[in-house]
């Protein structure tokens, strides 16, 4: 008799990559900025430039109206309103129509550039004898929670890992552990237990200009670029997409759902990845939502949520893990009378100096998991 194997899933938000120093949203273009200005960064610095100056002229819209222009997502709504009807001040119409890929090209950079990775020593053994170089490595969180994902695969569960994140920080340390993952992007290998979904794109996707495919572009132990100090280095994987998809075409561009309301054009080229996502949720007896703080014009997860558990699955853990406690209320008001039965804000929180963290909700499940199964 082949017993049921428990079903996992984990949703990751932008306070999971915080550890690493990947600024969250509110904070995304003071970040480009700083790193425009005052740093010596190998960026696309006509990009930056053509974002800033428009962001400038936004500005003057406080005369009349209130913008939000510290935040990303209003600016990248702004900028799209402004391709649409032609005008932006005295931007002329080809700068207009240059606002969004250059912003998306700014968020792909600051990312790139503000993500650490660890650099670590390694031991290879060559015909000289022992050698010592340096590799890099994931940080220590996300190591961890690769190696959460590992043992919970081995004792039993199929397990989903949900992102909203842009950043290979999680695509990274799963590719260290001794077992393999699948994405609905590409065909499964048989037996794959652990999934990973990123619902927003990566920075390792690529889509073809022409056909519109999207494909992975597979992380390798350094990849093409990499800029390494003593302890610590920044990876660019866009810069490692050099295909081309369809013959006479031109080089495909990292795919990535811009932070804005206005998703649905983008999410027709990865339907697979929300249809599996929506699946397994239906199926999930743990959800752990990680870091995500379900912000008020997110409807898109809000569907996912209520369409996605409408399976007959009973879920017995639906933990909450974020420092920002008012967040409790709109999980409240997205929960079902059932699901509220299950439901925690920081489990942990009494037990860790840190609850809601990253690292504090892999230490809480990791100790919880581990005396389920003495």
């Amino acid at each position: 008799m082949r017993l049921e194997r428990t079903k996992t899933v984990f949703i990751l938000g932008a306070g999971t990559s915080v550890h690493c120093r990947v600024p969250v949203m509110k904070d995304f273009l003071d970040e480009a900025y700083r790193l425009r200005r005052y740093t010596q960064v190998d960026l696309d610095r006509e990009a930056f430039d053509l974002v800033f100056e428009a962001i400038t002229v936004l500005n003057a819209v406080y005369a009349k109206s209130s913008l939000e222009l510290r935040n990303v997502e209003s600016v990248f709504a702004a900028f799209e309103m402004a391709a649409l009807f032609g005008r932006l001040g005295e931007l002329g119409a080809d700068r207009i129509q240059r606002l969004v890929p250059a912003l998306k090209k700014v968020i792909i950079e600051t990312i790139e550039a503000t993500q650490l990775f660890r650099v670590a020593p390694q031991v290879f053994q060559e015909s000289t004898g022992t050698v010592l170089k340096k590799h890099i490595a994931p940080s220590v969180e996300y190591e961890a929670f690769a190696d959460l994902i590992k043992d919970l695969a081995v004792a039993g569960h199929d397990v989903a890992v949900f992102t909203f994140n842009y950043d290979v920080g999680v695509d990274f340390a799963l590719q260290q552990q001794p077992l393999s993952y699948a994405s609905a992007l590409e065909e499964d290998p048989e037996n794959v237990r652990v999934e990973l979904l990123k619902l927003h794109g990566s920075l390792n996707w690529a889509q073809c200009p022409q056909c519109k495919k999207v494909s992975i572009k597979p992380l390798r132990t350094v990849p093409p670029v990499a800029e390494m100090g003593e302890y610590s280095a920044n990876l660019r994987p866009s810069r490692g997409i050099r295909d081309i998809h369809c013959p006479g075409n031109e080089r495909e561009e990292p795919f990535i759902v811009p932070p804005t309301w206005s998703k649905s054009e983008h999410y027709s080229a990865i339907s697979p990845v929300w249809r599996r996502a929506a699946q397994r949720l239906g199926e999930a007896e743990n959800i752990f939502i990680i870091g995500y703080s379900l912000p008020d014009t997110d409807h898109f997860f809000r569907y996912l949520y209520a369409l996605g558990t409408m399976g007959p699955s009973r879920v017995e853990r639906l933990y909450v893990f974020n420092p920002d406690r008012t967040t409790d209320q709109r999980y409240q008001q997205l929960l079902g009378p059932i699901a509220k039965e299950r439901y925690c804000l920081n489990p942990e929180d009494g037990r860790d100096a840190n609850p809601g963290t990253f690292g504090s909700a892999i230490r809480f499940l990791d100790a919880e998991f581990s005396t389920a199964t003495q």
